[in-house]
């Protein structure tokens, strides 16, 4: 059952009011791409939404919960002023249930989101909190380049899981040229797992930790990307995560935090 929606506020000038349309499956791919890393935390409402960012490049859709952040960039729409809205979490639910492959237009005002489809129309509040700078965690200086087979890493993170201990979910990547070593260990049980991936690594060797439920949910969102690459700098630094495959009209970017390994 949907809540009860407010009417769309009136306006007092054009100015106020933004009018964008866009194909509902690139809508919808593009929640579907992001949603996951909302934050869940109510003592940061605004990382609790979708921030929809209009820039010079277009569209950007971001999400992140401070540990993991999705940016899926839309190269086709573009409004004439830079700007940005944050819609809520339950708005985007309802819409990935209903966007298909029409078209959907799009009314932004300060306070609200419309979405006209067909016959149906939903109106969203907007999350008031500024979205936080997350440009500033995306690393400028990854120089560390790993490309990996999507499904064949996906395959072995599945199986590490079930080693990981399971309030840090730990598993550790143990990177040198050509071969990555994938390792968990749960010394409650006393239970260990190590496996190794063949790979294409440019960079020092590099041992990193990260919490493997974050690592299987963004390869998940990846799933269709037959490779990707991690572009890494050391052990503590934000990791970036992309598509090898260059598209057209748009880029996906993932972020990772590492987690502290135990010497």
């Amino acid at each position: 059952e949907f809540p009860e929606i407010p009417d769309f506020p009136n306006t007092t000038s054009s100015e106020e009011l933004n009018e964008i349309t866009i194909n509902g499956s690139d809508l919808r791919f593009a929640f579907e791409k992001t949603a996951f890393a909302m934050s869940k935390e109510e003592m940061r409402p605004a990382m609790m939404g979708t921030l929809f960012q209009f820039t010079e490049e277009g569209l950007r859709f971001v999400t992140t919960d401070g540990h993991r952040l999705a940016n899926l960039l839309n190269k086709n729409i573009r409004l004439d002023v830079e700007s940005q809205y944050v819609l809520p979490e339950r708005a985007v639910s309802v819409l990935l249930k209903i966007l298909d492959e029409k078209d959907v237009k799009i009314y932004l005002s300060k306070s609200h989101m419309s979405f006209k489809l067909n016959e149906f129309e939903l109106i969203s509040r907007l999350i008031k909190q500024k979205y936080p700078d997350y440009s500033s965690v995306i690393p400028l200086e990854n120089e560390f380049d790993l490309e990996v087979e999507t499904k064949e890493l996906h395959s072995v993170i599945k199986r590490m899981m079930l080693f990981s201990t399971s309030n840090t979910r730990r598993v550790k990547f143990s990177i040198k040229e050509n071969n990555l070593e994938i390792s968990a260990e749960d010394l409650d049980l006393g239970a260990s797992g190590t496996e190794n991936l063949n790979c294409k690594y440019k960079g020092d060797s590099l041992e990193i930790g990260f919490n493997s439920a974050y690592v299987n949910d963004v390869l998940s969102h990846l799933a269709s990307e037959k490779k990707i690459v991690f572009k890494l700098h050391s052990a503590t630094k934000a990791v970036i995560i992309l598509p090898t495959e260059a598209k057209e009209n748009y880029e996906l970017m993932m972020l990772l935090m590492p987690v502290r390994l135990n010497n």
